[in-house]
């Protein structure tokens, strides 16, 4: 003999054929199911203040760098005026090259460099093939 089922509340809908997750064997509505998700994803108190901490470390990091950014610029503006002060004293040394002895032409590139330059060159004396002039061809 075939062994029939019982009759219960989960069964009742599929035999009269309607609603089959009749009963408690169905599946949570949307609401049910978002419901179990936060509770699943509830967070200790102490898990939260690690949260705080770590994002406020980052902000701290990213601080840091805007004030690394900021210093890094006012380098590159300083570098940027001492080239310019340079590309200037270039500008005067072809202009000195053409008629002036090595002497006086070291004289006065000493003297047209930036001053905190300027005073480790002082005390230097030129290689001696500095003070022959090369022969015209």
């Amino acid at each position: 003999m075939i062994c029939k089922k019982k009759w219960s509340k989960e069964t009742e809908g599929v035999k009269a054929g309607g609603n089959r997750f009749f009963g408690r064997t169905r599946p949570p509505t949307g609401g049910a199911r978002e419901a179990a998700k936060k509770r699943r994803r509830k967070m200790s108190l102490k898990e939260i203040e690690r949260e705080i901490r770590e994002i406020k470390e980052i902000q701290a990091q990213f601080a840091n760098k805007d004030e690394e950014i900021k210093r890094l610029k006012y380098e590159v503006e300083s570098l940027e005026e001492e080239i310019e002060k340079a590309i200037i004293a270039l500008d005067q040394t072809k202009k000195i090259f053409k008629s002036k002895t090595i002497a006086l032409i070291r004289k006065e590139l000493i003297q047209a460099l930036p001053i905190n330059i300027r005073t480790k060159f002082i005390g230097i004396q030129p290689p001696e093939s500095w003070s022959r002039l090369p022969e015209d061809k």
